[in-house]
């Protein structure tokens, strides 16, 4: 006892340890995923931070060089050099006929041709004073939101005459930025924001008083600068970081700097995932090498115990072995039984109807052999008479009548014995055509007419003759039968082929199936049969169903959309059988 108990101290001190083990191993894998996870995002957020920043100031670069290409071009035209000649008629409205136009055209704010005198604001003035120089005069407005001014110098006579000022707002240049997820905005002169994403930034300042920022709480980290944004304040500006990275460059092409802020967020999210998916790596690591340890110690106590129980297993085994053995045998005799029954079911189904057909098939033999014993006595008295031909012509009529009787006699023959159970290519012409032929007595004495062509071609099904002949015979007994005492009873047989497979559709122009016969339509002992219908034990149906299904096939029932009932046999393809060399 004393043995077993310092056994369990001993292994729930070990299982400890592991534990504590596992937990420190797990926090130093999270350690060192969170800071590779957090310094990888940062740094691929600063490349596409850095490009996307490269690509917005290009754009701007663009856009600011097509308005300095537009003042200079229209600096040049000759209208507007006209302009600068008092003494020509109309060349004031023709040039402000070209600059109305072109302002429609180039989606610019405005577009003028100003002198040092007509210059109004500041901004202007600084423009234009820059062109009367012989330069691209560029300055930027305050006013109303703010614009740019582009001024390029128009020149008479070697001296500078005026200028062509082409504004935009600074608001039509960011609108693009708007869908940005990162904040960009671009300063000039003294820190002052003069285009960005959110508009609520443009005017603010950087280095000076003057509207200043809310302090950005700006610090460094790994060479990277961050800013804190949290609060109301730039919530309000529109910026909704809590932290953000900042990444700037100057622009000297447009003589302004820009600048991007990215939002810090997805580093931190996905330095925390990483760091929970290395902790619970190692953890799941640790706790699967805890369990087999564990499992281990176990496995060597269990073994005596499953050793034991296979040997009581094993006896239990061979019992039931033996009581397996004789219910297998029982069983594979009552499947003999079932198949016998099966057959005499088949069997009767054929007597049966052989039975109902008996007078008609009778009268159908008893024509050809009145007829042969009436050529048989003419040719008699005919050859005592010399009248040669005229026998040999009765004597071919009667082998004609033998022949017709034979047929008859070997299709009832085939009909009648006992097909074996295995299946072989069949021709469907031969089964229908030895069916009609069974039926004939009955269709003459129903007045129904058969519409069945025989195909052009050969066409071949997997089967039995004999039985699919059965089934062709039930369906169309019940055809005949649920035309019952109507004055032009019709019999309608199709085939459909396919690749795969060939369907006999047979179809009556009777009332059709009840809602009950077509729910009960292939069970045993069930019969729909109304007035005119010849009395049965209801297996027809149900017998012809197992024989197409012994086939592989299958047997469908129903209405055609036009009146009457349809069955359809569909069976499976099969290619000719070949001739005996």
């Amino acid at each position: 006892m004393t043995r077993s108990v310092g056994a369990g101290l001993n292994r729930r001190s070990v299982t400890g340890l592991l534990l504590a083990a596992i937990a420190l191993a797990a926090g130093v894998a999270a350690w060192a995923a969170w800071g590779f996870a957090h310094e990888r995002t940062l740094r691929s957020l600063s490349g596409a931070a850095a490009a996307k920043l490269t690509f917005t100031t290009e754009t701007l670069a663009g856009d600011f060089g097509r308005y300095k290409l537009l003042a200079k071009a229209l600096s040049q035209t000759a209208a507007v050099r006209r302009r600068t000649l008092i003494d020509v008629p109309g060349g004031s409205d023709e040039a402000a006929e070209l600059l109305d136009r072109m302002t429609g055209i180039s989606g610019a704010a405005e577009i003028r041709f100003l002198t040092g005198a007509t210059a109004a604001s500041a901004a202007e003035k600084d423009a234009i004073g820059r062109a009367y120089q012989g330069i691209m005069g560029l300055a930027f407005d305050q006013a109303g939101g703010g614009a740019f001014l582009f001024a390029a110098p128009v020149w008479r006579d070697s001296q500078v005459a005026g200028a062509i000022l082409v504004s935009q707002f600074a608001a039509e240049l960011e609108f693009s930025w708007r869908a940005l997820p990162e904040t960009v905005f671009f300063t000039g002169e003294g820190g002052t924001i003069r285009l960005a994403s959110a508009p609520a930034l443009r005017g603010r300042t950087l280095h000076s008083d003057a509207a200043p920022l809310p302090d950005p709480g700006a610090f460094s980290r790994d060479g990277r600068t961050f800013w804190r944004l949290g609060g109301p304040e730039w919530a309000r500006l529109g910026v909704n970081y809590s932290e953000a990275m900042l990444v700037t460059r100057p622009a000297p092409a447009i003589d302004l700097n820009a600048f991007l802020l990215v939002d810090a967020a997805p580093a931190r999210e996905a330095a925390w995932l990483a760091a929970a998916a290395a902790a619970a790596i190692v953890l799941a690591l640790g706790l699967i090498v805890m369990i087999v340890l564990q499992r281990r110690a176990a496995l060597a106590a269990r073994l005596a115990l499953e050793e034991r129980a296979n040997a009581e297993l094993e006896l239990k085994v061979a019992d039931r072995t033996v009581e397996l053995t004789a219910e297998i045998d029982e069983r594979r005799a009552v499947t003999r039984r079932l198949r016998d029954a099966q057959e005499d079911l088949v069997q009767a189904g054929k007597l049966a109807a052989l039975g109902r057909m008996a007078a008609g098939i009778a009268h159908e033999i008893n024509q050809p052999l009145a007829a042969i014993r009436n050529f048989a006595e003419n040719a008699v008295v005919l050859s005592e008479r010399g009248r040669d031909e005229e026998a040999r012509a009765n004597l071919g009529q009667i082998a004609d009548l033998t022949d017709r009787a034979a047929r008859i006699i070997r299709n009832l023959r085939a009909f009648a014995r006992n097909e074996a159970a295995e299946t072989a290519p069949v021709s469907v012409a031969d089964a229908v055509e030895g069916a009609l032929t069974i039926l004939s007595p009955r269709i003459r004495e129903a007045n129904a007419q058969v519409d069945w062509t025989n195909p052009p071609a050969p066409v071949h099904v997997t089967g039995g003759l004999v039985r699919l002949q059965q089934v062709v015979i039930n369906l169309v007994a019940n055809a005949l039968d649920a035309q019952a005492g109507a004055d032009e009873p019709c019999v309608e047989i199709t085939l459909d082929q396919s690749a795969a497979t060939v369907s006999i559709a047979i179809r009556d122009h009777g009332p059709g199936l009840s809602p009950e016969a077509q729910e009960k339509l292939f069970e045993p002992f069930y019969s729909g049969g109304g007035a005119g219908k010849e009395a049965g034990l209801g297996l027809g149906l149900s017998i012809s169903y197992g024989i197409i299904r012994s086939f592989g096939g299958d047997l469908k029932g129903g209405n055609h959309p036009e009146g009457g009932a349809l069955f359809t046999v569909r069976l499976g393809r099969a290619e000719a059988p070949r001739a005996a060399a």
